[in-house]
């Protein structure tokens, strides 16, 4: 692991998914987006009831290895 701070740009899926692996060679990963909400296109996937279930399983996974920072 380096001992150092990671910074990743966008929240979209691509972003989210690359700090994912990051935390895993950096101390610390900061993920920031621009909007009020992360997941880009990922908002658009529901189930049928209209749940943001994907957005939700990727934010458990990545919170606790990843500092998100929204506008």
């Amino acid at each position: 692991m380096i001992k150092g701070n990671c910074v990743v740009a966008g929240g979209g899926i691509c972003g989210v998914f690359a700090a994912i692996l990051l935390a895993d060679k950096y101390s610390t990963v900061y993920l920031v987006e621009k909007e009020n909400d992360f997941g880009g296109l990922l908002k658009s996937v529901t189930d049928s009831s209209g749940n943001l279930l994907l957005k939700i399983k990727i934010m458990c996974i990545a919170s606790w290895k990843v500092n998100f920072f929204l506008n």
